[in-house]
């Protein structure tokens, strides 16, 4: 997606075990990366995040809780010339610290550099990536960055993970190309993002206006109330004397009618760092509760 000085699309999904979450950004020509850190043996999850704000590289951080650590670096992806192939480069992470407020990670936890920043120089839609982050020589464990490059759209194999049923934290909110209107204006800013977002739990920011958490599940007790509706590439949501509707280029529920939304507006709650003046961030989580927490 573009940059722009004037917009900051800010995505953050955190992933945890068992309904995680795909944590996915779109670079060039289509192609989507998905993420998923993991502890190996085990293929245990663990939290992780994302923040995509130029187009070809994004800023990955990968959290270790127990420990109180985390790993942050970024990925630059590069269309190589006449070729469907591109090249990954791994880069020390170029985000400021007070940015990490905005990705659940304490200021006082311990930052960990990568083992190696390597280069893949041939990867191609279908490819997967696995990044080392860490290893106990000890006991032969390993924290692992898995990266599956794919068309947009297109479809990959099943994940190794255990056989579950599906729950209704599963079930996504989807946002494309999105547009963003208040009482029938539309943000100008909407329409620099691009791009997609996806997430059980998605929320928009306004300054002015603050922080709206937008659900397809109730979540009473985290405070969230019966605002409005998603019906079909449209949702829309009422907060006062205000109407709210937001636009996508295709379904926002992964299914047809008309579904119930569910509000959580936090009007207090400001970004930092370099996202401290945007008028629009945009952001995505796995479970409402990630984003009630503060």
């Amino acid at each position: 997606m573009p940059y722009r000085s004037a917009v900051a699309f800010l995505l953050v999904i955190i992933a945890v075990p068992p309904a995680a979450a795909q944590v996915s950004v779109f670079v060039h020509s289509g192609i989507e990366v998905q993420m998923t850190a993991r502890i190996e043996p085990g293929s245990v999850r663990i939290p992780s995040g994302v923040v995509a704000i130029n187009i070809g590289r994004f800023h990955r951080v990968v959290q270790d809780r127990s420990q109180r650590r985390y790993f942050a670096y970024d990925v630059l992806v590069e269309p190589k010339n006449d070729s469907r192939a591109f090249q990954v480069r791994i880069e020390p992470f170029s985000l400021p610290a007070t940015d990490l407020d905005q990705m659940e990670i304490d200021p006082s936890w311990t930052y960990v550099p990568l083992l190696k920043y390597p280069l893949v120089p041939d990867v191609r839609a279908g490819d997967s990536v696995a990044i080392d982050l860490l290893e106990n020589p000890t006991t032969g464990q390993k924290v692992v960055d898995y990266f599956v490059f794919k068309r947009a759209n297109a479809t990959v194999g099943a994940e190794v993970s255990p056989v579950r049923d599906l729950s209704l934290a599963d079930v996504e909110l989807r946002l494309d190309d999105l547009r963003v209107s208040v009482n029938g204006s539309v943000l100008d800013a909407s329409t620099r993002v691009g791009g997609s977002i996806s997430g059980a739990a998605l929320w928009f920011y306004l300054p002015a206006r603050g922080r709206f958490v937008m659900s397809l599940l109730p979540n009473a007790k985290l405070g969230f109330r019966r605002a409005g509706e998603v019906t079909n590439a449209l949702l829309s949501f009422t907060d006062g004397s205000d109407r709210y509707d937001i636009k996508s280029s295709s379904r926002i529920a992964p299914a047809g009618g008309r579904f119930n939304l569910y509000v959580l507006r936090d009007p207090d709650w400001r970004p930092t760092g370099s996202e401290s003046d945007a008028p629009l961030i945009v952001g995505a989580a796995d479970r409402a509760e990630l984003l009630t927490a503060k």
